[in-house]
């Protein structure tokens, strides 16, 4: 089934088609240029290059004849794991991270965004669930529980889901279901995930990854 982006009263987009409880979103993942760009891991990062055409060096392995990369996203070279790791329930999203100013890719899955914070910014999740870690998110000082903290981190990055039957929207597609079971009007529907116009997909190519928005465009 094609997907198909439709634009919702609160300035998200959800596909054409719905999503059932173990959602499975098709992506690939986009991005380009943002507010603020992501930015390219400096070691690979070419100089002289505008941001649209930018070709970043590693130490990648060149088949005979290698796949065609698209020319349309942002082509960037894995330094972390999480940038290429399939081992997902569901296809991931990325959005730019502003924890510290980082400004590299955090994902809404779950896995791959504690991979990212532990990395990058030292916050390791593990151990004592009920133990508070300081949000250090861009504007940001909440002290969280460590079990609440990947549900704080989606909030930063308008992850929503909304009811297909009455479009009320919730921040987890759980909770959607819960909504559904009480309310008799929306027993027919299902979660249908809305869509962040900064959200991006991934496509992998060996050791690099194109991101490239979902919903397209600059």
């Amino acid at each position: 089934m094609t997907a198909y982006p439709v634009h919702h009263d609160g300035g998200y987009y959800h596909f054409g088609h719905q999503y059932p409880s173990s959602v499975m979103v098709a992506s690939h993942m986009p991005s380009s240029s943002f507010n603020t760009s992501p930015k390219i891991p400096t070691p690979f990062a070419a100089s002289g290059s505008s941001e649209s055409s930018v070709y970043h060096r590693s130490s990648a392995v060149y088949m005979e004849e290698p796949p065609a990369i698209p020319g349309d996203g942002t082509l960037v070279t894995h330094h972390d794991s999480y940038l290429t790791d399939d081992n997902t329930a569901s296809e991931p999203f990325f959005y730019p991270c502003s924890f510290d100013n980082c400004q590299e890719w955090i994902s809404d899955d779950q896995g791959l965004m504690k991979d990212h914070l532990a990395k990058a910014h030292d916050i390791h999740l593990r151990g004592d669930p009920d133990s508070d870690v300081m949000c250090r998110w861009n504007g940001c000082t909440a002290s969280v529980m460590k079990s609440n903290f990947p549900r704080h981190v989606l909030r930063h990055l308008k992850v929503r889901w909304e009811c297909s039957v009455c479009k009320k929207d919730f921040s987890r597609p759980d909770s959607v279901l819960a909504h559904i079971k009480r309310k008799e009007m929306c027993l027919r529907g299902a979660p249908t995930r809305l869509i962040n116009p900064k959200a991006c997909r991934r496509q992998i190519f060996g050791d690099k990854v194109v991101l490239t928005k979902v919903l397209g465009g600059p």
